[in-house]
């Protein structure tokens, strides 16, 4: 065979093999798509992320320069993977709130083998420079353009496709065009900022004297001052107390026998916000935002009470330091300390006990005291480190199970104790249950319109 034969051979079978691969990478979005229509269960959203897709493939085969090609293909195609990859995982494209919360990510760890394998394999399928798949008949004076003609007709019939949709349907389930809204609240965001430099203090406008809607009469049992426990639940939805399956058999008991509040919507998202939305009844613009309203501690300082927070994740530095600006007479929890849970924070069954502790110490100390604490146990991602539900093979079903059980000890052992005769205990949530890929899949028949609410 000549050496002009044996150039041609390998450089078509370089060509054909450059070819198969870029079919695998656009394969590799679709698949994407697929999983991320499993999680979301958008039918709109996978429609619209193919046709996108194929606006990426015809754009490509239109580009006549292969390095011009190879940077444009690999950019759209990050852009729409990685919008796809969140959807999967998250439940929906990205937005503000999740990169204003990625300082804190590694209260993801529980999972973060697999989100990082699938961040390396979708960096690789994005930036594999693609081959052009359509026949390349070459015209009369050996150009291509031929395949360019049709690559652009094609283009044309479906960005008319995608725009004919997005008169219908409207421009949500658009993975592209996410990066827009993306933008725009950004930019909202500075703009409300901004207005808020500027304004006068306008914290009187809050202030109520008492409290004008339906109040319960508080039992003879109880003191003038009765000591208050508040405990924040990471993530809780109520459906998930009130699952047939039994998921927490301990928190449906103790809501029978206690004055429970129904339609009570989860107003902010995530944890920052959420905790202080809680303690303040007001929104929170940015995670690190100081509170100069007045919280339910600093009210009840005023009536005389001791006041504190548990902090179960003492060696995050800017959770930590946000506890420290809310006026608690004390925060407890120890860098260093040795918890067992992801990153040295406290495990649910840790987090209990030291309430219990404190809470007995408090009232042998014979002053009012308002304690309030943050479970993390069931944070996105999680497990359970010890107890299991049903045969443990749902994650999302073992943490918020391994939560109740903790939750019951504690009860079970405060009921029995003289700290309990004077001290009301509030069981609720920073916020609601986010609606992941684990959460979908624990949870098929309860569908939500947006994850974070609920």
């Amino acid at each position: 065979m000549s050496d002009r034969k044996k150039t041609n051979k390998q450089t078509h079978t370089q060509t054909l093999l450059n070819s198969r691969i870029t079919i695998l990478k656009y394969l590799f979005s679709i698949i994407l798509m697929i999983l991320g229509r499993r999680s979301a269960g958008s039918n709109k959203m996978l429609f619209c992320g193919l046709l996108e897709l194929l606006v990426i493939w015809m754009l490509t085969e239109v580009i006549r320069s292969f390095r011009v090609r190879a940077v444009v293909n690999g950019i759209l195609m990050l852009l729409l993977n990685a919008q796809m990859l969140i959807l999967w995982f998250g439940g929906d494209y990205i937005s503000l709130v999740m990169l204003t919360n990625l300082d804190n990510v590694r209260d993801l760890s529980g999972k973060i083998v697999i989100y990082i394998l699938g961040i390396v394999i979708t960096l690789v399928f994005s930036f594999y420079p693609p081959a052009r798949l359509l026949d390349l008949r070459k015209g009369k004076d050996g150009d291509d353009r031929i395949c360019r003609s049709s690559a652009s007709l094609l283009l044309s019939a479906v960005l008319c496709a995608e725009l004919l949709f997005t008169l219908i349907y409207g421009n949500l389930h658009s993975p592209l065009f996410a990066y827009w809204r993306l933008g725009a609240e950004a930019k909202e965001a500075a703009r409300v900022r901004k207005e808020l430099e500027s304004i006068e203090n306008c914290t009187a406008d809050f202030y109520r004297k008492g409290i004008s809607c339906a109040s319960v009469e508080k039992p003879d049992t109880l003191g003038e001052k009765p000591n208050i426990v508040l405990i924040l639940t990471e993530g809780l939805s109520e459906h998930i107390v009130k699952d047939e399956r039994g998921i927490m058999p301990n928190a449906a008991a103790l809501e029978e026998k206690s004055i429970s509040f129904s339609n009570y919507y989860n107003h902010t998202f995530a944890t920052y916000r959420g905790i202080s939305g809680q303690l303040y009844s007001g929104f929170q613009l940015d995670n690190y935002d100081s509170n100069s309203l007045i919280g339910i501690q600093n009210l009840l300082a005023d009536q005389g009470y001791t006041t504190s927070f548990i902090n179960t994740e003492p060696n995050l530095v800017p959770f930590a330091s946000y506890l420290q600006e809310m006026g608690f007479d004390e925060v407890i929890g120890e860098p260093g300390h040795g918890y067992s849970g992801p990153s040295g924070s406290m495990t649910d069954k840790e987090a209990y006990e030291e309430l219990l502790k404190q809470v007995e110490e408090k009232h042998a100390a014979g002053q009012p005291f308002f304690t309030a604490i943050y479970t993390f146990g069931t944070h996105a991602s999680f497990d359970s480190p010890d107890q299991k539900f049903g045969d443990g093979s749902q994650s999302e079903l073992n943490k918020f199970y391994n939560a109740d059980y903790w939750l019951g000890v504690f009860i079970e052992k405060i009921e029995a104790s003289p700290a309990f005769e004077n001290t009301i205990i509030v069981f609720t949530a920073d916020h609601a249950t986010y609606a992941d890929l684990y959460y979908n899949e624990a949870f098929p028949e309860y569908k939500r319109a947006n994850p974070s609410i609920d």
